[in-house]
């Protein structure tokens, strides 16, 4: 499975939620589930200026026009989109930790960092 985490460094919700997405999505690894943080319209400067104030190190794509997020994604950030065998599924809006531990569950993903 893969999960596109939508967010952008202007969004508050996205400030709370990047770190812990990065942090319970870490152990997804073993399970085949990739979780990609994706930034939303903005410089890559931006983008890795917020990561590194907020303790996030891994890997960040750039959707620097949005484009991705319009066409996949609801219009709201944080977002996310999952891609499995069986389909897609989006929906947007922040999640506490076991909002996110339950989200990655049904993955294959215990949602705890290794």
């Amino acid at each position: 499975a893969l999960v596109l985490h939508f967010w952008a460094s202007w969004c508050p919700e996205c400030v709370l939620e990047l770190p812990r997405v990065e942090r319970l999505s870490a152990g997804c690894a073993a399970s085949g589930v990739r979780v990609l943080l994706v930034n939303v319209a903005e410089d890559a400067d931006t983008a890795r200026r917020f990561a590194a104030e907020h303790g996030v190190s891994g890997a960040i794509a750039l959707d620097p026009k949005g484009a991705v997020w319009r066409e996949t994604a609801p219009r709201a950030l944080p977002a996310n989109v999952v891609w499995t065998a069986e389909g897609l599924r989006a929906e947007a809006g922040p999640k506490d930790e076991a909002a996110w531990k339950a989200f990655l569950a049904p993955l294959g993903c215990a949602g705890d960092s290794p």
